[in-house]
């Protein structure tokens, strides 16, 4: 049966033929339009609101959030130097005495020295230049300092303390301590690409951390209220349905095994026996989930805001809860490639809905209270 392939929406659409990939960069990996878990996790909660925000999406602004979990992420999974490379910390103000930072600043400067400000920040900027060659300006300091780091992600000094932080409480908690060092994951694979194919559908998964027995899956998360970072982590892991994800990943990695009794393995740094093992514990999870030898899925949730609390909590692949979430992702592929042949992978998919009779057993008596 031939994958379906949606049809190229941008330059830097690519295709990588089915198997394991190590040390896959995560642009390459996100350029390539198979579906991964995000994408049928959205398609198990409504795929006709999957396909709307796919064919019109809309411009997500990068919050702080989202650079403080991409930090995290880089910082634990890839190390402190490649932290470095692709985060750039932001400069303060108070590491500027004296620099001139507001029109009010610049304007009792241009007094100072006898120039006219005009009335714009740049025509200021430009009187002042002209006398004073020394002076700090604020603007010019931002605009070097974005002009040297183009590419990179910035983020607050503060961020960067409190990820490190975050990292280094890590590394204190009992089961993580034996496989990190400096903050970051050394035993095992970090960032393991796979694609492969299933039902005509090309399909994707990047997992974070794999160990010899364990994945390893970081998220971050973030409290409304004041509660035990516990309770929050199991609110966060239900409200983002990450046990949608987690079906994803192990059907992912059934898909891994058969790829890698065919010799599909790209760039594997480690010796046969680290995918060896990973894959005779994935054998016995799929007759005894419960066996001490078993393959474990494994959350470490971070708390991002306040103090940045570790909760590591693995999830029970003999649960009804995960069996479940396997069935959705399977239901889900399945719907994808109906409706894929019906309307098409770039056209709208309309929906289908019969009008409805709703009545006493539709509501909770209190509803209309």
């Amino acid at each position: 049966m031939n994958a379906l392939v949606s049809a190229p929406r941008s330059n830097n659409t690519v295709r990588h033929e089915d198997g394991i990939y190590f040390g896959l960069g995560e642009t390459a990996y996100h350029a390539d339009e198979a579906l991964g878990s995000t994408s049928i996790k959205e398609l198990v909660l409504d795929p006709i609101e999957y396909q709307y925000d796919r064919l019109y999406p809309g411009n997500e602004k990068e919050t702080m959030a989202l650079k403080w979990g991409h930090a995290i992420h880089c910082r634990a999974l890839e190390g402190r130097l490649s932290l470095a490379e692709r985060f750039a910390i932001a400069p303060a103000v108070t590491d500027y005495v004296g620099a001139l930072v507001t029109m009010d600043d610049l304007r009792r400067h241009c007094k100072l020295i006898g120039v006219k400000p005009g009335k714009k920040k740049e025509e200021a900027i430009a009187a002042i230049r002209e006398f004073d060659k020394d002076v700090l300006i604020w603007d010019e300091i931002i605009a070097k300092f974005e002009a040297e780091n183009v590419g990179r992600t910035i983020i607050p000094r503060g961020a960067l303390d409190h990820i490190e932080m975050a990292v280094r409480w890590m590394q204190r908690e009992r089961k993580l301590a034996p496989v990190m060092q400096d903050g970051t994951f050394v035993a095992g694979a970090s960032e393991v690409s796979i694609f492969y194919t299933e039902n005509g559908v090309r399909l994707k998964a990047r997992i974070d951390h794999l160990l010899s027995h364990a994945v390893i899956d970081l998220k971050s998360f973030r409290p409304i209220f004041k509660v035990r970072a516990i309770d929050a982590a199991k609110k966060a892991v239900s409200l983002m349905r990450y046990d949608l994800q987690t079906g994803s990943y192990i059907k992912a990695l059934r898909a891994a095994a058969k790829l890698y009794a065919e010799g599909r393995v790209f760039n594997n740094p480690y010796p046969k026996e680290f995918l060896d093992a990973v894959f005779q514990a994935l054998a016995i999870t799929e007759t005894d989930p419960d066996s001490d030898d078993a393959m474990k899925w494994v959350w470490v949730m971070i708390k991002a805001s306040g103090a940045p609390q570790p909760v590591v909590g693995e999830f029970d692949l003999s649960s009804m809860i995960f069996k479940t979430a396997v069935a959705d992702v399977e239901s889900a592929i399945v719907t994808y490639r109906e409706l894929v042949e019906k309307f098409g992978p770039d056209q709208e998919w309309v929906p289908d809905l019969p009008a409805q009779k709703w009545g006493d057993t539709d509501w909770s008596p209190y509803s209309f209270i």
